[in-house]
């Protein structure tokens, strides 16, 4: 079967995307591991499984059941955290004291303006809102309890410290609040950001904070390629240097067919990708004139292939 002609011309692309597809990637075979290098530098950091801790108070309202979480939920879009205060006397005289049996529900909530798998700092600040409710006449509401935001400071940053209120004071700090990466390369492989719902006291002491912590894994920066490496290699690398989801390369990884088609010969090499898998971007070379060069990949997050672009 004579191959197909897959001259970039304009409506073409898409037959490159097609030939790569059904063509090639089949043909190649497993896909190695990368391997890791020394001392990985860190554009992006891949968010990890939400934990919760009851950091500050281990002998707490949580701990002891006298609040009980009766819905928690926390994704990169946001989340929120359903309590029920189960005793009468949950919350202490002067901010009003229910009658026996009733119970007290509240309710916290944050949502993100951007997704926050991963975090960058080509981001930029991504907001975050923070809301508080609860039953009406609910006297633990009456403790004003608090929201807010913090982050470990390297890699990443918040905005300055303060608290949102559920009744606004003049320490109310408004949302929205936002976090950031600060810096555009690091060496710190883990990060986090985190945030605390409290200010609920209870008649055994011991107080209520709990904390929301959002942890991240680096993701190894696609490093520049050492002197002499195959141009075609360098050019890979480079657009891969442009997505931070993207991790070092396996040079083991790279090839290329010459007798591809007629027209362009392809090359491929792998790399690492957020959430340990791994991503194999293709380049393909015109023969007539080198310097004209397309790659693509398959984006596992968008389970679909990119189209291709200029290298």
């Amino acid at each position: 079967m004579p191959r197909p002609d897959l001259r970039p011309r304009r409506g073409t692309r898409d037959a490159l995307v097609t030939a790569v597809a059904l063509a090639l990637v089949a043909s190649l075979g497993p896909l190695a591991r990368p391997t890791e290098g020394a001392d990985p530098v860190y554009r992006a950091w891949q968010l990890q499984r939400v934990q919760t801790k009851d950091a500050y108070h281990p002998g707490g309202a949580v701990s002891r059941g006298t609040i009980v979480i009766e819905g928690f939920e926390a994704t990169a879009q946001g989340g929120q955290l359903r309590l029920t205060a189960k005793r009468p006397n949950q919350c202490p005289p002067g901010a009003g004291v229910p009658v026996g049996g009733e119970i007290q529900r509240f309710r916290f909530s944050w949502r993100f303006a951007q997704d926050v798998s991963v975090i960058s700092a080509g981001r930029g600040r991504i907001g975050v809102n923070f809301q508080i409710e609860g039953d009406r006449g609910n006297p633990c509401m009456d403790l004003n309890p608090i929201m807010a935001l913090q982050a470990d400071g390297d890699p990443f940053t918040q905005s300055p410290a303060g608290r949102f209120y559920f009744r606004p004071n003049p320490d109310h700090d408004p949302s929205p609040r936002w976090v950031m990466a600060q810096r555009e390369e690091s060496w710190r492989r883990e990060a986090l950001f985190q945030i605390t719902i409290g200010d609920f006291r209870h008649d055994a002491g011991g107080g209520f904070f709990l904390t929301i912590i959002y942890p991240y894994q680096g993701i190894a920066a696609a490093a520049p390629p050492p002197p002499g490496v195959d141009p075609r290699a360098q050019a890979l690398v480079a657009r891969a240097s442009k997505d931070p989801r993207f991790g070092a390369a396996n040079p083991a990884s790279f090839g290329a067919n010459p007798g591809w088609s007629p027209e362009w010969e392809l090359s491929w090499l792998q790399f690492g990708f957020a959430g340990g898998r791994v991503v194999q971007v293709y380049l393909a070379t015109s023969k007539a004139n080198p310097a004209t060069r397309f790659v693509i990949f398959y984006d596992p997050d968008a389970n679909r292939w990119t189209g291709w672009e200029p290298a």
